[in-house]
């Protein structure tokens, strides 16, 4: 992966939180690939010449071609403002990137702050502390990055999967006695 290249895929929607990124990469040397299209496009991109910073929109991309993007970057970031179920951070973690994500309640169900993920405030200078901390420590990018890797495979792969399945079940089902 580019050691600079942040990643970023979602639609490009006000709820995403994406002017309050593109703010936050003012002053780092960082590139950010954005996958997805949405109403923001426009003004997204007259914000990012006009701050001067490095982003790529590469609008929306066919699925198979994701996990090449994810494996292609050194990061991947979610900034939202609130979330339902992040599927992109999920598969970010699965392709063991390191993730930073605001710190609302979808988002801090499945990071950890300093353990599989790093979590920031939902506004640029938070944003921008984050970035700075994990684009400048290239152990601890690795460190999350395994965690969250593991944290995919034993969480929401097909066995983790089924063993939280088994447990709701057990819970459920009333004990018969022989």
């Amino acid at each position: 992966p580019d050691p600079q290249r942040i990643l970023f895929i979602g639609r490009l929607e006000r709820e995403k939180n994406l002017f309050a990124l593109v703010e936050a990469l003012a002053g780092l040397t960082v590139e950010l690939w954005i996958v997805g299209d949405g109403h923001e496009r426009q003004a997204l991109e007259t914000l990012a010449r006009e701050r001067q910073v490095n982003v790529h929109f590469l609008g929306i991309r066919p699925h198979a071609e994701l996990p090449a993007l994810l494996n292609g970057a050194s990061a991947f970031i979610l900034p939202s403002l609130w979330e339902g179920h992040p599927k992109t951070l999920l598969e970010a973690m699965s392709c063991g990137l390191p993730c930073i994500g605001s710190t609302i309640p979808a988002i801090r169900g499945v990071l950890t702050h300093g353990v599989n993920g790093w979590l920031c405030d939902p506004n640029a200078s938070s944003i921008h502390q984050a970035i700075k901390e994990i684009m400048t420590q290239p152990i601890l990018r690795e460190q999350l990055g395994q965690q969250a890797r593991a944290y995919a495979v034993d969480h929401l792969g097909l066995e983790g999967v089924v063993r939280l399945e088994l447990d709701l079940y057990r819970q459920l089902l009333p004990h018969r006695q022989p």
